[in-house]
């Protein structure tokens, strides 16, 4: 479960962006999850280029470079970017706890810039257990790991412990696996990390789950199939077949056909599904892109209903759809600004009380009228 992440120096932000699924004791008790006060699902939301992708970047950076970086080249750059490209280092952190115990809370702080790691440092309980400066083991009370271990200079220790398989990295591994993006270091993309028509082939369980959310969704689809064939260069390959109910019977159409809010949804409900089912984060840029918007509360309820969500998984998105504030309600929306080119943010209960905002009032009128800040200042 993630409780706050951040970052110093990067894209953006010139100083600190600190996200924070945590609440304070002035939140109603039924808001968040029931064991922790921590919120399944965040909101994004601000003008164009006020910093709302920037902050799923840092997100991103954080689970792919744990995650990944000791399978990167080891003469290639750290992938990403500081303000403006400067050249002091940058910083990053992430709070979070494991599922096997929710009431110890893990920070993990890293300074480096795209050529080395300047530090590393991993607290339980706000305690130091492991700290890395440069490329040697600084303490350790916690991973014992071998003096064999060769830390790289763009290399994390946990991606490095990963590949070594040191056995108390094993439950961080899973943390940061589950966390789940369609944001890379160059941004947006539409895609996720899986194949889905393989991974439908594979597991017709999840093909029949998606399905009859399709249906949910109103597209007209009745059945999906998948048809094993072949590409120009004879590799097997996996391709989609949409099955309509039509006066004349059953009709079929490939992939290609579908409206563009039906194939993401088909490619996109798989990655709902694994981070639901294994109790992930799915941080998702332009959740609204090509779909109605009576469609996403839907996508959201995944998350919000304790019936949808025992795994207790968690989501933050980006969109421009303001009515979608007071659906979420104050403490689940971050508002984005830009000030000489400087993105910050802050969650609009955190607004300051000389703007009064009450629980029993619609958000949206005066979040559109500039009231609350994060939109446009057109003139």
């Amino acid at each position: 479960m993630v409780l706050e992440y951040g970052g110093r120096n990067c894209w953006a932000f010139k100083e600190w962006i600190e996200i924070s699924f945590k609440l304070n004791g002035n939140v109603p008790s039924d808001i968040g999850f029931s064991n922790k006060r921590v919120l399944p699902v965040l909101s994004f939301m601000g003008s164009n280029a006020s910093g709302k992708t920037c902050a799923m970047r840092v997100l991103a950076f954080i689970k792919d470079f744990c995650f990944n970086s000791f399978r990167y080249s080891p003469d290639s750059d750290i992938p990403f970017d500081s303000f403006f490209g400067n050249n002091d280092e940058s910083e990053f952190f992430i709070l979070f706890c494991l599922p096997d115990s929710v009431d110890d809370e893990y920070t993990y702080e890293l300074s480096l810039n795209t050529r080395r790691v300047g530090s590393e440092r991993l607290s339980k309980n706000e305690k130091l257990v492991f700290e890395r400066k440069a490329n040697e083991i600084a303490f350790d009370a916690f991973f014992n790991a071998s003096t064999e271990v060769i830390l790289r200079s763009n290399a994390s220790f946990f991606s490095t412990f990963f590949q070594y398989g040191i056995k108390a990295a094993e439950p961080f591994k899973a943390l940061f696996e589950k966390i789940v993006t369609n944001v890379s270091y160059q941004g947006l993309f539409e895609g996720f990390p899986f194949d889905a028509p393989t991974y439908y082939h594979d597991n017709p369980i999840m093909l029949k789950r998606v399905v009859e959310e399709l249906k949910r969704f109103d597209t007209g689809i009745e059945y999906i199939t998948i048809q094993d064939t072949y590409d120009p260069n004879g590799k097997s390959t996996f391709i989609p077949l949409f099955l309509f109910k039509t006066a004349d019977g059953m009709k079929e159409l490939p992939f290609m056909a579908q409206s563009e809010g039906t194939k993401l949804l088909f490619s996109r409900l798989l990655d709902y599904f694994y981070v639901l089912d294994n109790g992930g984060l799915l941080a998702v840029d332009e959740i609204d892109l090509h779909l109605h918007s009576n469609l996403v509360p839907m996508l959201i309820e995944y998350f919000n209903k304790p019936e949808n969500n025992p795994k207790q998984a968690q989501l933050v998105f980006t969109s421009h759809d303001s009515s979608l504030i007071d659906y979420l309600k104050k403490y689940s929306t971050y508002l984005f600004e830009k000030k000489n080119s400087e993105s910050y943010c802050y969650r609009i209960d955190e607004i300051p009380n000389n703007i009064r905002i009450r629980n029993d009032r619609p958000l949206e009128p005066s979040y559109k009228s500039g009231v609350f800040g994060g939109v446009p200042r057109i003139g």
